[in-house]
C-alpha cells in the first residue's frame, strides 16, 4: 500500500508530531482517516476492493456523532486522498446513529466529484458520497435505506462507541453479522476497550456460532495525540486509543 505523504505516520504513528498546536488542529481528521485506512489495509479490504472492476469502498460508521457529521469533508479528506493514491475510484460513507443531526437524516453529500459526476479519481481525492441516517443501525429504517441505496459495507467502524455502556448496542452487534464484513471498534482507553470486548462477546455468545477476532484490544498507533480527563483518577480519555476487530456469523436460536 502507498501511504504517500502519510508514510512517516504509518511507520511511527503520531509520535512523530512535535508541534502540539498542529496536533490539536488536525487530530479529529487524522485519527479517524488514518485509523480507517490502517484497518482497511490490515483486514485486506483495500487490496480486495482494489482488484474489483468498480474499485469502490463502502464504510458504515455506526454510532456517528457531531464530530464526523458536522464537516465530513474536513474529517475524511485524508482518507479520500489515501484511497485515491491507491486506485480507489469511489468511497461511500454512511454516518449512522441517533446522535447524527436529525436535520441531515436521509441527506446525501457529494464530495470531490468532477462536474460530470464521473466516479473516477478527481484530482488527488476519491469522489465520496456521504449519507446520513439518524437512527439505530438495527432499525427497520436503516436496513431499508441500506437495501434501497445498495450500500452494503466493506467495513463497519465504531469510533469511541462505548459498547459496554449502552444496552442498545447488543441488537446492533447482532445485526452486524447480516452485513458479512469486519467491524472495528475503538475506545478511549484500555479499560474501556476491555469492557467493549466483553460486551461484544456477551452479545454474541448465545447466538453466534462463529466469531473471528482479527485482533483483540490493542493500542492503536493512530490514537489521537490529544487527551482529556475521564473523571476516574489515573485514567485519560484519548480518542481511538485502543481498537479491536472481529467478524461474525450469527445463527439465531428460536
Amino acid at each position: 500500500m502507498d501511504w504517500g505523504e502519510f508514510s512517516v505516520y504509518e511507520r511511527l504513528g503520531f509520535s512523530t508530531f512535535n508541534d502540539s498546536q498542529r496536533v490539536e488542529d488536525n487530530f479529529a481528521a487524522l485519527t479517524r482517516s488514518l485509523t480507517i485506512v490502517k484497518a482497511l489495509e490490515m483486514l485486506g479490504v483495500l487490496s480486495h476492493c482494489g482488484k474489483l472492476e468498480k474499485k469502490e469502498v463502502s464504510i458504515h460508521l455506526v454510532g456517528a456523532d457531531y464530530v464526523e457529521a458536522t464537516d465530513p469533508a474536513a474529517v475524511f479528506k485524508p482518507l479520500s486522498k489515501l484511497l485515491a493514491l491507491n486506485g480507489i475510484r469511489r468511497l461511500d460513507i454512511l454516518l449512522n446513529g441517533p446522535n447524527v443531526d436529525r436535520s441531515k437524516h436521509g441527506r446525501e453529500d457529494h464530495l470531490w466529484f468532477s462536474c460530470s459526476q464521473d466516479a473516477s479519481v478527481s484530482g488527488n481525492h476519491t469522489p465520496t458520497v456521504v449519507r446520513y441516517i439518524a437512527d439505530l443501525y438495527h432499525s427497520a429504517d436503516t436496513a431499508s435505506a441500506i437495501t434501497e441505496k445498495g450500500i452494503k459495507p466493506d467495513l463497519i467502524m465504531c469510533f469511541n462507541a462505548g459498547i459496554w455502556g449502552y444496552d442498545s448496542w447488543k441488537e446492533t452487534i447482532l445485526y452486524f453479522s447480516t452485513q458479512d464484513c469486519p467491524c472495528v471498534i475503538t475506545s478511549y482507553n484500555k479499560e474501556e476497550a476491555d469492557d467493549d470486548y466483553c460486551a461484544v462477546q456477551n452479545a454474541l455468545e448465545q447466538s453466534c456460532s462463529r466469531t473471528l477476532w482479527h485482533w483483540c484490544p490493542s493500542r492503536n498507533m493512530f490514537a489521537s495525540p490529544a487527551s482529556r480527563e475521564s473523571g476516574i483518577d489515573g485514567r485519560k480519555c484519548i480518542e481511538n486509543c485502543y481498537w479491536q476487530a472481529f467478524s461474525c456469523k450469527v445463527e439465531f436460536v428460536s
